[in-house]
């Protein structure tokens, strides 16, 4: 929960926490919490802009050949995904990796080859294939970003782990 988020506001939430001695299965606390963010609640709709719809992506797979599936809940416009198109695409989309140190890491390349209306195939490129978590046996996480959000917390986020 991030109570920065426009959508969290002008609502109450309520938690029970509860503390626990660490040896002890009968030694423990419960400690009830309410929260209340200012605000007028918001509806997500009234955050679309006029005439768009909201389409939900995921990546569906990613493997140690870095090739991935890219899955959308409706039908798109795939010209985006074409070769001619790749500069469009990364003015849209912000394309990383979030190594095993938590750092941020650029990519080489991507290729994209498009399946059907719903569904794109990618290749990626990675700067430093060799650093990456399948060899290391720990998570990457690659990251497709949406740019030019004024608002962060209304970003979508593709993110998969690489050793899936």
């Amino acid at each position: 929960m991030k109570p920065n988020n426009l959508l969290f506001q002008g609502r109450t939430y309520y938690f029970s926490v509860v503390l626990k001695e660490k040896n002890s299965d009968f030694m423990m606390n419960i400690y009830y919490m309410t929260i209340k963010i200012n605000g007028d609640p918001i509806d997500p709709d009234d955050l679309k802009p006029p005439n768009k719809t909201e389409v939900a992506m995921s990546i569906t797979s990613l493997n140690y050949k870095s090739q991935g599936s890219i899955n959308f809940s409706m039908p798109i416009q795939t010209g985006l995904f074409s070769k001619a198109n790749k500069t469009k695409f990364f003015e849209l989309f912000d394309v990383y990796v979030i190594n095993t140190v938590k750092a941020r890491e650029s990519i080489r390349g991507i290729e994209f080859t498009v399946v059907n209306n719903r569904t794109i195939n990618f290749t990626v490129q990675f700067q430093n294939p060799y650093m990456y978590g399948l060899l290391n046996k720990k998570s990457d996480n690659l990251v497709i970003k949406c740019k030019n959000i004024s608002d962060e917390d209304k970003v979508g986020y593709l993110v998969l782990n690489a050793t899936n």
